[in-house]
């Protein structure tokens, strides 16, 4: 059974945590847990300030590369029939916050706002490192279910 619109919205708006998927060049994936807020109907994850390997982030890269990927919310329980899951196919846009003009650089400080606000972890912790990064996310297909 798939999940009702309302309940969708309702998970966009306030689940913790997703997971997203890239694909490099060579066609390899790559998938991450992410931190995201819905608005207006588009998903921004921020390039934050925890601790990183390297410089550039597999999945900036690889959103450079193909901009197609895919999100996944979740919940599994011991109980089965509160099993639910949630994909967005989405296209990446790598915004650099520094280099985005407006509306879309008053969209992408809105989203800071909005991450800051449902993340207290962002009191301690830079939401976005330099250079200033977001991943810009535009569903193109959504499929979902739960079982019950």
């Amino acid at each position: 059974m798939k999940l009702k619109q309302n309940l969708i919205e309702q998970r966009l708006a306030s689940w913790p945590i997703a997971r997203l998927a890239t694909v490099n060049v060579e066609g390899q994936t790559h998938q991450v847990p992410i931190v995201f807020v819905w608005q207006a109907g588009k998903i921004w994850s921020p390039v934050d300030g925890k601790l990183k390997r390297g410089t550039q982030l597999t999945r900036v890269k690889n959103a450079m590369a193909n901009p197609e990927g895919s999100i996944l919310l979740d919940e599994y329980s011991d109980n089965w029939s509160q099993l639910w899951w949630l994909r967005i196919d989405v296209i990446i846009k790598v915004v650099y916050l520094e280099e985005a003009q407006d509306p879309f650089k008053s969209e992408a400080n809105n989203a800071v706002t909005i991450l800051q606000n449902k993340y207290p972890q962002y009191q301690h912790t830079a939401v976005l490192t330099e250079p200033p990064t977001l991943l810009h996310m535009t569903p193109t297909h959504l499929n979902s279910w739960q079982a019950s």
